[in-house]
């Protein structure tokens, strides 16, 4: 049993919560993909509830895209939380090979990929909540030309990873002391 815990993998264990698939139909008149623009209407048959994609009755559990679009299980979209646990910085390990075991794997992708993700990605996965205001605040050009590579091709704060966020910060809070 030991050897078969180790072997279990993530995905096997939380696949429908790792993946995103349609939810529970049984009580929807309309199903909103996760991209929260595109809409379908549900409808019944005699095998219950589905929404219809390009005559493709889709029930609910099937893995989707954030379209809605059914998709194959090597098109399958990781949601929230388990795309920065499951993705692999370096690209060597596929999502679907981690195991419950490797916790210590899974903490390092969680850190490097929520520091690279940005401020508008984190939001949107669900990470961390901020608002609309402040995710599309306007760059200040003077703090930014103070390290140009930094923030090179971006104008919002959402545009920002939480590395580029923390060094306009520190170049905000210098501005502001060479100003007292």
């Amino acid at each position: 049993l030991p050897e078969a815990i180790d072997n279990l993998t993530i995905a096997q264990v939380f696949e429908k919560n790792v993946y995103l698939t349609v939810p529970d139909l049984t009580q929807l008149t309309t199903f909103t993909a996760a991209n929260g623009i595109t809409r379908y209407a549900v409808k019944t048959d005699a095998n219950g509830k589905y929404y219809n994609y390009n005559d493709v009755k889709v029930r609910s559990g099937a893995f989707v895209d954030k379209t809605g679009k059914p998709v194959t299980k090597e098109e399958r979209v990781l949601t929230g939380t388990w795309r920065y646990l499951l993705t692999d910085p370096n690209g060597e390990k596929k999502p679907e090979d981690y195991t419950v075991v490797e916790i210590s794997a899974l903490v390092d992708n969680m850190t490097m990929n929520v520091q690279s993700a940005s401020l508008n990605e984190l939001n949107t996965n669900g990470l961390i909540a901020t608002s609309d205001s402040l995710r599309n605040t306007a760059l200040i050009p003077a703090i930014s030309m103070l390290d140009p590579t930094a923030f090179a091709g971006k104008t919002t704060l959402g545009e920002l990873t939480v590395v580029q966020i923390t060094r306009y910060l520190e170049l905000i809070i210098q501005a502001y002391d060479k100003l007292i």
